[in-house]
C-alpha cells in the first residue's frame, strides 16, 4: 500500500538527454566549411573533443561521423553555457553554439542569412569557431526516441511533468515545444558542469522502484499506479451516489408501503450499478491497455 501511494503521487520524472534522444534520433543533416577550411576530419575531430566533455546526442553524432575510429582527448578548460560550449583543443580555443552564443562572445557570423535559416522545423543550426573565427556550420535534426514517443501521451494524460537534463546547446524548451506540438509537458534542465563517470540525476533520492527492464517499464508502473488511484477515487464517488440513491429508494418504498418488493428488483438494481462501475473502470484504464498493446507489438517486431 505504501508503494502504491508513493507511485501515484509522482508528478515529475527526470530523464537524461540520451534517454529521449537516442543515437539514431539525432542526425547531422549537412554542414558547411568556411574560408580555407577543407579538412572535414579535423573539424569533426575538434567537435568530438569538445562534445566528449558534455556527452549526450552531439557526442554520438560527431563520434559516429568518424566511425569512432579517431582517438581524441576531451577539451581542456571547458565552459558550458545554455546555448554553447567552449574548450581548448590542442593549442586552439574552440567554440560551438547558436548564432546568439557567437555574437554574445564577439564572434562574427560569416553569412547574413543565418537568422533566416535557424529554427526551421526541428533542425537546429550550430556554428563552430576556432580562436574567434567561425569555420563551420552544422544542421542537426532532432526527434524523440520511439520508446519516449510511446510513453509521452500517457505522461501528459496523467499530468506528469518531464524534465530533460542536458548540456547540449541545441536542446531548449522551444525545441521541445516544437517536438510536442506546443505542449509544455517536457522541460529542459541545463547542466553547466563537465560530464564525469559518476554523472547522476540525483545523488540522494531513491525512487523505490526495482526494474530489470528499461526506464520506460518503471515509468509504466508509475502511470498504472496513478490510473488505479484515479479509479479508486471515482469508485468511492460512485459508492456515495449508490448509497444516497439506495437511501432515497428505501424512503420511497416505505412511504408507498411497498416493503414486500420482489428480490429480483434489487437484483436489477445491483446489475445497473455494476454496469456503471464497468464503464467507469474501462474509461480509466483503457489508455493503459492501449499502451500495453503497443509495448507487445514493439516486442514482437
Amino acid at each position: 500500500e505504501m508503494a502504491f501511494s508513493n507511485f501515484s503521487a509522482v508528478d515529475v520524472i527526470a530523464f537524461d538527454d540520451t534517454e529521449i534522444f537516442g543515437p539514431d534520433d539525432v542526425n547531422l543533416k549537412r554542414f558547411m566549411l568556411y574560408g580555407d577550411r577543407d579538412n572535414m576530419e579535423k573539424a569533426m575531430r575538434q567537435m568530438c573533443s569538445l562534445f566528449s566533455v558534455t556527452g549526450g546526442p552531439l557526442n554520438y553524432i560527431f563520434a559516429g561521423a568518424l566511425d569512432n575510429r579517431v582517438r581524441h582527448s576531451p577539451a581542456g578548460n571547458p565552459v558550458i553555457e545554455h546555448d554553447g560550449i567552449s574548450g581548448d583543443v590542442g593549442t586552439s580555443r574552440i567554440c560551438a553554439g547558436s548564432e546568439e552564443y557567437m555574437l554574445r562572445h564577439g564572434i562574427a557570423i560569416p553569412d547574413g542569412a543565418a537568422s533566416v535559416e535557424r529554427g526551421i522545423d526541428t533542425t537546429k543550426v550550430m556554428y563552430a569557431a576556432e580562436n574567434g573565427e567561425v569555420y563551420a556550420k552544422f544542421y542537426i535534426r532532432y526527434s524523440f526516441s520511439e520508446e519516449f514517443t510511446m510513453i509521452l501521451p500517457s505522461l501528459k494524460e496523467e499530468g506528469i511533468v518531464t524534465l530533460v537534463y542536458t548540456r547540449d546547446p541545441n536542446i531548449s524548451n522551444e525545441l521541445l515545444r516544437t517536438l510536442t506540438a506546443g505542449s509544455d509537458s517536457v522541460r529542459v534542465m541545463k547542466r553547466y558542469t563537465p560530464k564525469d563517470g559518476e554523472d547522476k540525476l540525483y545523488s540522494r533520492v531513491s525512487a523505490d522502484i526495482v526494474s530489470y527492464g528499461e526506464k520506460v517499464n518503471a515509468i509504466s508502473t508509475v502511470i498504472i499506479a496513478k490510473k488505479y488511484k484515479k479509479l479508486l477515487d471515482r469508485l468511492s464517488t460512485n459508492e456515495i451516489y449508490a448509497m444516497a440513491a439506495g437511501a432515497v429508494l428505501s424512503v420511497l418504498l416505505t412511504i408507498f408501503n411497498m416493503l414486500a418488493v420482489s428480490g429480483i428488483i434489487f437484483g436489477f438494481w445491483q446489475i445497473a450499478w455494476c454496469i456503471v462501475l464497468y464503464f467507469v473502470s474501462r474509461k480509466t484504464l483503457l489508455a493503459d491497455k492501449i499502451l500495453e498493446k503497443k509495448s507487445k507489438k514493439k516486442e514482437n517486431r
